[in-house]
């Protein structure tokens, strides 16, 4: 029976190697799976012949790989964890590492957490099954986690917000003050003309609205500074949260 089974192993693997690379020819097609998902690279140097398509979503969308995978189960695509995901995570395991934390394993936990995995067939699939099999993986509606961050004006976050924002503030007065300088002299230049010529008075009114208009926009900075100290103040008597759309970029 042995001898067999090996006999066929070459034309297995010579199928497995044709399906793999259709389904991910056919995924690739679609701009939704690079937003969404991953299929794992072989190592350099290698041609395996897999027996499975181990993908990870994207990080904005690891909340939703349970809702995913039951989807994918009701339209009759079978899937599995990625050999059993992170080990830490089982509870035989946890239990004689007890000191062993699994976010201390970030790549297992990467693929316990967005990983899943489909089998790939050693017969050869039908084109239209494996465009099936594309529409439906890419037809599944992800959306984005929203994540909030929730700290007070003690914490690191807070800590470094409330810097910020002094920083700002100082930034904008001193400019205020440069400004408001530059101005008063400007003006008293364009009053003295307008005293000593009585020509090219067309000119100087001009300038003048000009810089009038100048110290309005100013004068908004200032307004500014202020609703930055109040929120300075907001920050040092009470909380801070924060909502953050994680991107799309830079998933993996």
């Amino acid at each position: 029976m042995l001898t067999v089974q090996l006999g066929k192993l070459q034309g297995f693997n010579s199928i497995r190697r044709d399906n793999l690379q259709r389904i991910r020819a056919a995924l690739d097609k679609s701009p939704r799976f690079k937003q969404h998902m991953a299929i794992m690279e072989a190592s350099q140097g290698t041609d395996p012949a897999w027996f499975g398509i181990a993908i990870l979503l994207h990080r904005a969308y690891a909340h939703q790989l349970d809702e995913y995978l039951t989807y994918l189960q009701a339209h009759g695509i079978e899937n599995r964890p990625i050999i059993s995901g992170n080990f830490l995570r089982q509870p035989s395991v946890a239990m004689y590492c007890p000191d062993s934390k699994p976010q201390d394993f970030p790549g297992a936990e990467a693929i316990h957490l967005r990983g899943f995995f489909i089998g790939v067939h050693q017969v050869q699939v039908e084109d239209s099954k494996v465009q099936q099999l594309s529409d439906l993986m890419l037809k599944f509606e992800f959306q984005p986690q929203r994540v909030v961050l929730v700290t007070g004006a003690g914490g690191m976050l807070g800590k470094g917000l409330i810097i910020v924002l002094n920083s700002c503030f100082r930034l904008l007065l001193l400019v205020w003050f440069v400004s408001s300088s530059l101005l008063l002299s400007l003006l008293s230049y364009v009053l003295l003309m307008l005293l000593l010529h009585n020509s090219g008075f067309d000119c100087l009114f001009s300038c003048l609205c000009l810089l009038l208009l100048v110290w309005f926009v100013l004068f908004l900075c200032v307004c500014c500074c202020f609703c930055v100290e109040l929120v300075l103040l907001w920050l040092k008597g009470g909380g801070l949260i924060v909502s953050l759309q994680l991107a799309t970029t830079n998933n993996n």
